[in-house]
Parts: C-alpha cells; sequence; structure tokens
C-alpha cells in the first residue's frame, strides 16, 4: 500500500507541476518526513496506533501541499533569471530577497491551514 501511495503521490505531482525537477524536489519532502517522524515517535516512546497513523497520513498531505506552494513559488520567481540567481534562490544563499518570499509564502500557507482546522 505504502508503495502504490507514492506512485499516486508522484502521478499527482507531476499533473499539477508539470515539470521533473520540481516533482523530484516535492517528492523527496515526503520519505524524508516519515523518517522524521518515526524517529521522534521512537525518541519520545509514543506508540504507533491508528490514531497516530491516521495523523501521519492527513500531515503527509499538509507536507506536500506545502511542498507544492513553496516549490511552485520559487519557480515563478526565478523564470528568466540567470543559472546562479536559480541556484541563489533554490539555495536561500545570500539572497534575502528569496528568504523572505519564500518565508512568507511559508507561513501564508501555514496560517491558513491552522485557521481551516479551528474552524
Amino acid at each position: 500500500t505504502l508503495i502504490e501511495a507514492f506512485i499516486v503521490v508522484f502521478i499527482v505531482l507531476m499533473l499539477f507541476l508539470q515539470d521533473f525537477i520540481s516533482t523530484i524536489i516535492t517528492y523527496i519532502a515526503v520519505p524524508v518526513y516519515i523518517v522524521g517522524t518515526f524517529n521522534f515517535i521512537l525518541l519520545l516512546c509514543f506508540t504507533i496506533n491508528l490514531f497516530t497513523l491516521f495523523a501521519l497520513v492527513l500531515s503527509i498531505g499538509i507536507v506536500v501541499e506545502e511542498a507544492l506552494v513553496v516549490v511552485e513559488a520559487v519557480s515563478s520567481n526565478i523564470q528568466g533569471n540567470t543559472i546562479s540567481k536559480i541556484v541563489n534562490t533554490l539555495m536561500l544563499k545570500h539572497n534575502n530577497k528569496s528568504k523572505k518570499y519564500v518565508t512568507n509564502i511559508s507561513t501564508g500557507t501555514a496560517m491558513s491551514g491552522i485557521i481551516v482546522y479551528l474552524k
């Protein structure tokens, strides 16, 4: 089931992003997130029960949505720029404008998600 879920996520990302590199960047976030979550669960000695797995599935959806928004915003910001500006924007090195841009987008997306779940 996990392999099928990864395949479906990859197909959905390709449909929405329509760019292989952006899809791979977003797709890498999912296994990293899962490994980090299970390490955190083991570190705090939580049990892996149905509620934990349901929360994990919901939060994976949120992580994919956040990654989609950030990758789309960064790729729309770097269109027409030179290669060095693209690398600086993606790596967020020495580029305060890009840092503020990505931070504002991530904060706005997170706040809208929080408001939806509070209602």
